[in-house]
């Protein structure tokens, strides 16, 4: 059920016999032929076919994230990193007030995922309290379903294409696409990349016409969108062998690695040295086990903090793509570069 379908009052009866709810994360960015909402889109529908399941209440979704890297593109907007994580954290305050003891966030968009780290941090300071931090895309059973789709899967490719996302009377590109120099990209202001990206698809394309290249085919989709709300509307039978919260992304109360967030401290304002920098290196894990994310560092491309020791220090991940499983210099522990 949708907040937005229920008065106060209908509220208060239900937070009587039940302390659930759902918060889906959006963004409102660039999605190429796809609508720019893309991200709000699948946060909110998939928030809210597996609450249907549960009777539980799913609030709006928090349309706007962190974006700052497609600000050249009309339509997109972002917001700063210190500005995202005070709307988050004071959407749980007010649901804490108000009796939700027991909140999942949906998450659209892979630029929140400092979020992810302001929950560790908040359920410190609120006992009995428990929030789930799920990023739609990194469970090991969705990644399954997205690498059968399409192994290069990313941004606004075949994974976040829907009838549901798509646009009336606008045509989506049928052949598959090569993946971008995510390390050039890393190096680019927003007006450069989008030069780039421009320039990319324009090479891509002379070269399909030239080659003569067949079309990709979208894969089995009829069914994808269902099979994710069965696989987090229902128990997973070998979830039995992921003891630790630090595998799975959830964050329980208590939390011993909690500590406060860079963008929220304003620790991360010091420029990179060699004393206060380490290099991440790649990590022998699966790409659909649902870690944690480094922190990116405000202004610092290509830079991230530790999501177990966000107060270490900086760590280099400039030669890795966007989730990317790496090693933490400082605590040895495996997180996804953001």
């Amino acid at each position: 059920m949708r907040i937005s379908e229920m008065n106060w009052m209908m509220v208060e009866e239900y937070l009587k016999r039940d302390d659930r709810c759902l918060l889906p994360l959006g963004s409102t960015e660039q999605h190429a032929f796809l609508s720019l909402s893309v991200d709000s889109i699948l946060a909110e529908r998939l928030a809210t076919e597996v609450a249907e399941l549960a009777n539980v209440p799913v609030f709006p979704v928090q349309p706007y994230g962190i974006t700052p890297y497609f600000r050249a593109f009309p339509g997109t907007i972002t917001l700063r990193v210190q500005t995202f994580l005070s709307i988050v954290r004071e959407i749980l305050d007010a649901l804490a007030e108000q009796g939700f003891k027991r909140v999942l966030i949906v998450n659209g968009h892979g630029g929140n995922t400092p979020a992810q780290n302001l929950v560790g941090e908040w359920i410190a300071d609120h006992p009995g309290v428990k929030v789930k931090f799920h990023n739609w895309w990194n469970a090991p059973n969705t990644w399954a379903q997205v690498e059968a789709i399409d192994p290069v899967a990313s941004h606004a490719s075949w994974m976040e294409n829907f009838p549901w996302t798509r646009l009336e009377k606008v045509t989506v590109p049928s052949e598959q696409k090569s993946e971008v120099d995510m390390n050039h990209l890393r190096q680019l202001d927003p007006k450069e990349l989008r030069t780039y990206l421009k320039w990319f698809v324009l090479m891509m394309s002379i070269v399909m016409i030239g080659t003569g290249s067949a079309q990709a085919e979208p894969g089995p989709f009829e069914n994808f969108f269902h099979r994710l709300r069965r696989a987090l509307g229902e128990p997973q039978h070998k979830s039995t062998r992921r003891s630790s919260h630090k595998q799975t992304g959830e964050t329980t109360n208590p939390s011993t690695e909690a500590s406060p967030t860079p963008a929220a401290t304003g620790d991360a304002g010091a420029p990179p040295t060699e004393r206060n920098t380490r290099t991440a290196t790649r990590a022998a894990s699966k790409k659909g086990d649902d870690l944690r994310y480094g922190t990116p560092v405000p202004g610092k491309t290509g830079f991230v903090t530790s999501p177990f020791s966000p107060q270490s220090g900086y760590i280099d991940v400039r030669g890795f793509a966007p989730g990317t499983p790496v090693k933490d210099p400082y605590t040895g522990k495996i997180f996804l570069t953001p």
